[in-house]
């Protein structure tokens, strides 16, 4: 088994995809590559049926970045390469079915989301988040206990995106996944809901010894009525943790201000000393407010 490349938080593969990751880039710097023209946009559609794996790659590449949702003439190609061999052409395909966002797709990906391949069960699940419909509810659910960590977090994103609140059981019990990306998805998720049941179990989430999950558990609570995760935030200003999204503090920042309205001049760019002025003024903000 080739080892992974972690690429960012959202995208992972194997050494072999990223080699056919770099022709793509190539293929995208010839002269009509890489950028939407309406003209020839069924052309793209037609390249989604040729036996040349590199032709149906780079429709499929250009698809899942560029198809609106008027594009629904590209739908039943992409189910069908949603299908392919390739690992990759499979994870475009789910990837533009989720931008056309066809309610006739939702049985194409819901079957995506039973493939061997982890990395197309993950797009799967996300696409499907741009679905209301109870047949993708259910599917989702079916999902949150995979054997891949890295399909538990987008499936209990995803059921917070769509706010499914029968997966309040699920999403309680995510708390305590081994992963910290599912756990801090799975707190953002029951904050979202709107359970206030979930209250306690958020409450011990925002002493989880991930910075993240501490972050999205004090912010969900917070969306629930409750602000005892306020202080961790604030100590999670001082937090020098990132990753590549971003950083611990810029996040409890924004938490911060989303709770309060206030900005209290904090900037992660700042220096130190800087920051630390701004944080003494949460402090003070806090000590008014609790």
């Amino acid at each position: 088994m080739h080892k992974n490349i972690i690429l960012n938080n959202n995208a992972r593969f194997s050494f072999p995809s990223v080699c056919l990751i770099c022709l793509l880039i190539l293929i995208g710097s010839l002269p009509g590559c890489g950028t939407r023209d309406e003209k020839d946009i069924v052309n793209y559609v037609s390249d989604l049926g040729k036996k040349d794996f590199i032709l149906r790659m780079g429709a499929a590449n250009f698809l899942s970045q560029e198809a609106k949702e008027t594009d629904v003439i590209a739908v039943p190609y992409l189910e069908i390469t949603l299908q392919d061999p390739r690992d990759e052409i499979r994870r475009y395909s789910a990837q533009a079915l989720g931008r056309i966002r066809d309610y006739s797709s939702i049985p194409a990906l819901i079957d995506g989301i039973n493939q061997e391949n982890d990395e197309v069960r993950y797009d799967c699940i996300l696409a499907l988040g741009g679905f209301e419909d109870p047949r993708v509810n259910t599917a989702i659910l079916g999902t949150v206990n995979d054997d891949s960590s890295y399909v538990r977090w987008a499936s209990l994103e995803t059921l917070g995106k769509l706010k499914v609140q029968e997966a309040y059981p699920q999403l309680v019990a995510g708390l305590k996944d081994s992963n910290s990306y599912a756990r801090s998805a799975a707190a953002k998720a029951l904050g979202k809901l709107g359970n206030k049941e979930a209250i306690p179990h958020l409450r011990s989430s925002i002493y989880n010894s991930n910075l993240w999950v501490r972050n999205a558990a004090a912010m969900a609570l917070s969306r629930l009525g409750d602000k005892e995760g306020v202080p961790i935030l604030i100590m999670n200003l001082g937090s020098t943790a990132r990753d590549k999204k971003g950083s611990v503090q810029d996040q409890a920042a924004d938490f911060l201000r989303e709770i309060s309205g206030e900005n209290f001049g904090f900037n992660g760019s700042d220096p130190p000393s800087k920051q630390k002025a701004a944080i003494k003024r949460w402090e003070k903000w806090w000590e008014r407010e609790k």
